[in-house]
């Protein structure tokens, strides 16, 4: 079996190697999308569920947990039934999720923060974390990041997905003789509300265009969904195990729309 949220591996980072040049590499999600062009415009379990959370085309009943909502397997579309209150808006082809602007540039351990208190200010929120930690590829940062954005009760620091990828990224540019001018950015393109229980509680998923600039240029995607939660007037990273991450699919294609991805827009897209 696979895991889903398994790190990147040091075969799928070497076999980027390929054709980029000096070592220049990018960092391969073997369960991320494939982003084919650039898109502009010990844990403790969370609580059951004291009010009824929208799950995709189901309503979970008070009492089920939002665990349920975090390890549902994403080969279950997450399509919401039509009139379901709560629920996203139903997926379609070229769909867009208008994400607000953050108030506070550079904010909260450096950054951005202010998004608005609801399910796509939750999405802007992880999107903001993700671009930061993954264009800077520094595992001291992502350490730090972690401990400021995530509540207690989660995974921790060196075992969250996101310290994993990175210290996976950098420990194969380094066994490669990958170049120090490597410059990595991260834009993220897409975005979905998974799932929500209440105001204060999302299950948001964000898919980030990764490149790899050098003497060579290379590009792919990479979906990640984290438990997001409205705490101290901004949202964090919510207590509980890591939710079950995206399965590869193609940007546009029939099974992304399927899946719930949705065109990112809004002044606080790609921030």
């Amino acid at each position: 079996m696979i895991d889903p949220n398994a790190a990147w591996s040091r075969e799928k980072l070497l076999g980027l190697l390929l054709a980029v040049g000096l070592g220049v590499l990018v960092v391969v999600i073997g369960l991320g999308l494939s982003v084919m062009q650039l898109l502009r415009p010990a844990p403790a379990n969370a609580q059951p569920s004291a009010i009824p959370t929208s799950l995709g085309g189901q309503v979970l009943a008070a009492g089920d947990t939002r665990d349920a909502a975090a390890n549902r397997p994403w080969s279950a579309p997450a399509v919401p039934a039509a009139g379901v209150p709560g629920a996203a808006p139903t997926q379609a082809a070229g769909d867009l999720l208008a994400v607000p602007k953050p108030t506070i540039r550079g904010g909260v351990g450096g950054i951005d923060t202010g998004f608005a208190h609801t399910p796509e200010g939750a999405v802007g929120q992880l999107a903001s974390i993700d671009q930061a930690l993954l264009t800077g590829m520094r595992l001291d940062q992502t350490r730090a990041a972690y401990d400021t954005w995530a509540m207690p009760g989660g995974v921790g620091a060196d075992d969250w997905i996101i310290t994993r990828n990175v210290k996976a990224f950098t420990e194969t540019l380094v066994a490669a003789g990958g170049s120090s001018s490597v410059v990595v950015t991260a834009e993220p393109v897409a975005g979905q509300i998974r799932a929500t229980d209440g105001p204060d509680w999302v299950l948001a998923c964000v898919l980030l265009d990764i490149r790899a600039h050098g003497r060579n240029n290379s590009q792919l995607g990479y979906g990640h969904c984290e438990r997001m939660q409205w705490t101290g007037e901004r949202w964090q990273i919510a207590p509980g195990a890591s939710p079950a991450q995206p399965g590869q699919v193609t940007i546009g294609s029939s099974q992304a729309r399927a899946d719930g991805w949705r065109i990112l827009t809004g002044s606080g897209a790609g921030s």
